[in-house]
């Protein structure tokens, strides 16, 4: 009988490691965290790239923007409204110098100008931030969405019709109990 911890059963017929099979699996290992690398690096690009367009077209926006303001602050000078005029003039100002931020500098060079700003001004980034959500899903409701083939529409008041509770248009709602309808 073998005592605890002797070498019974580690003779030549114990496999070595590399006939264990262990060896087989590096080359797939290696093949699929290069997968995973390149996807993760096409994830990027595809953000990035998106990201770009968005603060592209954030920049046109804010450039309209900035335009109808200095035409409002014209309007009001010439209707004698200096005061309001002018804080209007300053707000167009305040927002070409943003639109113009956004494109002139990168992706990369605004996220860290917002982390900068973030750590020098937190109480004024938080309440930005909020402020920012706040008339982002004003502006998010305002636009009607209605995804193609829903089969619900919307009218000129402001309502929607269609199928009710998502069902399809032009069937009726047989109700909780199953019953005709």
């Amino acid at each position: 009988m073998a005592e605890y911890g002797s070498t019974v059963g580690s003779d030549a017929s114990t496999p070595s490691p590399g006939e264990t099979g262990q060896d087989d699996y590096r080359p797939t290992r290696e093949v699929l965290r290069a997968s995973r690398d390149q996807a993760m690096e096409e994830a990027r690009d595809a953000i990035r790239n998106m990201a770009e367009g968005q603060k592209t077209r954030a920049a046109e926006g804010l450039g309209n923007v900035a335009h109808a303001l200095h035409e409002t602050a014209r309007t009001l000078s010439s209707e004698k409204q200096a005061v309001t005029a002018r804080y209007t003039d300053m707000a167009a100002d305040q927002l070409e110098r943003a639109s113009r931020l956004l494109r002139e500098k990168d992706w990369d060079d605004l996220m860290g100008e917002a982390e900068r700003f973030a750590r020098q001004q937190p109480t004024l980034f938080i309440g930005g931030a909020i402020a920012a959500g706040f008339f982002l899903a004003r502006f998010l409701k305002s636009v009607p969405a209605t995804p193609a083939g829903t089969g619900r529409t919307e009218t000129a008041a402001g309502s929607t019709v269609g199928a009710p509770y998502g069902g399809v248009a032009g069937s009726s709602y047989t109700g909780a109990m199953g019953g005709e309808g």
